[in-house]
């Protein structure tokens, strides 16, 4: 989702109008419209954001401080400008001038990609006014903290920075020739120059006169006023449209199985690739990690080979622990072989049953037997004969 000041959101962020010092801090995950912001109903676009730049919730990059998002901002031209604001100061009711520049502090977290000009670093500012003593207001101003005046600025990380007395700030009024770019004075100076001032409104931006394709990320803005008020701001991408995983038992195998990991990254990502963590803790207690690489806006499944015993599988991204499971594996159980008996007294065989000497006795008396019938078959064919041999002599 890329705004501009010509399609702005209408849809609320979750906020509220005032945060207690050390609450936490209000997640911001859309923009309100300008009249919402401008009451002290969340963050909107800035009218002042050119209608090329971009302002954009997205997931990442790399970790950012709080969450797992940030407010990207992208100045496609050097005549480009793109601003995020919000109205914290008050209660609805309440005087909105009532925080004065001399209790003001605060700290924002930034990151710019590797390859850019460390001034796209994007900016925190305090819209105010020089004196509200009076009936009218006098003396609009913008009060800018720009990171590579206060300190060393880095490619390719999250950096916080803490705005206080000896921080270094411009103002864009020119009517006194004091704190302006160049002439740059520290808060505590300007609060001195201006005592009956204060401030309303903040700021998050790429200012135009920027590198072309000027591109930054912010994050964790934190606005005080003295020890009585604080402002808290968590920009997150909506949790629907964040990278997702989930982790599932895979096939068995000879040695245990594999755990099946599968990675969803985000279409909104920060980075052309989502990285995902995994880290699977065997059944000993070992740990084994890797990290994928998802492209956005796609799936990717992962198999894990684990051994038999329960693995527990966790996945991480943008430092948060995603999805996470248990996968076991049993190992098949072999039956027991059962030894042959042996017999008490050693190791003879068995007796079967057969006794050779009845059995050979056995057998002599049916082969007499055998013969006796023979014989006697004999001489009954004797006896026919002779019989047979008187008939004929008679």
């Amino acid at each position: 989702m890329i705004l501009s000041s010509g399609a702005v959101a209408t849809v609320l962020a979750t906020v509220t109008f005032f945060a207690i010092p050390g609450s936490p801090p209000v997640v911001i995950d859309s923009f309100s419209t300008f009249p919402e912001a401008s009451t002290g109903v969340g963050w909107g676009v800035h009218p002042d954001t050119t209608a090329a730049a971009g302002l954009d919730f997205v997931e990442g990059p790399a970790t950012p401080p709080l969450g797992r998002g940030s407010l990207e901002l992208y100045t496609p031209q050097s005549t480009d400008r793109a601003l995020a604001f919000a109205v914290p100061t008050g209660a609805p009711g309440e005087d909105p001038l009532a925080s004065p520049w001399t209790g003001l502090s605060a700290s924002y977290a930034t990151y710019i990609p590797d390859g850019l000009a460390l001034n796209s670093t994007p900016t925190l500012r305090f819209v105010g006014y020089h004196d509200v003593s009076g009936l009218v207001p006098d003396g609009f101003t913008t009060l800018t903290f720009q990171p590579q005046y206060d300190g060393t600025v880095e490619n390719g990380v999250w950096q916080t920075w803490d705005i206080g007395p000896d921080s270094i700030v411009f103002q864009s009024n020119t009517d006194g020739a004091f704190c302006n770019d160049p002439g740059l004075c520290t808060l505590s100076e300007f609060a001195a120059e201006y005592p009956d001032g204060g401030w309303y409104s903040v700021q998050v931006g790429l200012g135009s006169g920027l590198p072309a394709g000027s591109l930054g990320y912010a994050d964790a803005v934190v606005v005080r006023n003295g020890d009585t008020a604080e402002y808290s701001y968590d920009f997150e991408l909506p949790a629907s449209d964040n990278s997702t995983a989930s982790v599932a038992a895979g096939a068995a195998t000879a040695t245990g199985g594999s755990a099946t990991v599968t990675l969803n990254a985000s279409a909104i990502s920060a980075t052309p690739t989502v990285p995902f963590t995994i880290v699977a803790t065997l059944p000993d207690g070992t740990k084994q990690t890797q990290v994928v690489e998802v492209d956005a806006d796609s799936t990717q499944d992962v198999s894990i080979p684990v051994p038999f015993g329960t693995t527990h599988v966790e996945v991480w991204a943008q430092g948060v622990l995603i999805a996470q499971g248990d996968v076991t594996f049993t190992a098949p159980v072999t039956p027991p072989v059962t030894p042959p008996v042996t017999p008490p007294g050693g190791g003879e065989l068995a007796p079967t049953g057969f006794d050779p000497v009845p059995a050979y006795w056995g057998s002599a008396l049916l082969a007499a037997g055998l013969a006796m019938v023979a014989v006697g078959r004999v001489r009954v064919r004797a006896q026919d004969a002779g019989r047979r041999s008187k008939r004929s002599d008679s």
